[in-house]
């Protein structure tokens, strides 16, 4: 598991889109996103791409989400986490909406 730290500027908005690359995808690689506001999980919308099971080569994950008013106040408490598999971590992209 790789914890993702989250640039200040991002938690001034309340919506973000978060982008993970991996690379190196094979039939029993996999890869895994959360989001985390302290104990809380923070649900990806609907239409993102959160895991990866199986899939080959090249693999963008991204979560499109909200962030509760409590994070716009505390950003320290934000967190995303990568739980990977048998991929290499290529990088990672913010940004707000």
């Amino acid at each position: 598991m790789s914890v993702i730290k989250v640039p200040s500027k991002i938690t001034q908005s309340p919506f973000v889109t978060l982008v993970v690359r991996v690379s190196g995808g094979h039939d029993d690689s996999s890869s895994a996103l959360t989001v985390r506001h302290g104990e809380q999980d923070i649900p990806c919308h609907k239409g993102s791409k959160v895991s990866s099971d199986g899939e080959d080569g090249n693999i963008t994950l991204d979560c499109r989400f909200t962030l509760p008013a409590t994070a716009l106040k505390a950003p320290s408490q934000l967190s995303v986490s990568l739980k990977a598999s048998h991929v290499f971590f290529e990088d990672y992209t913010f940004k707000a909406e």
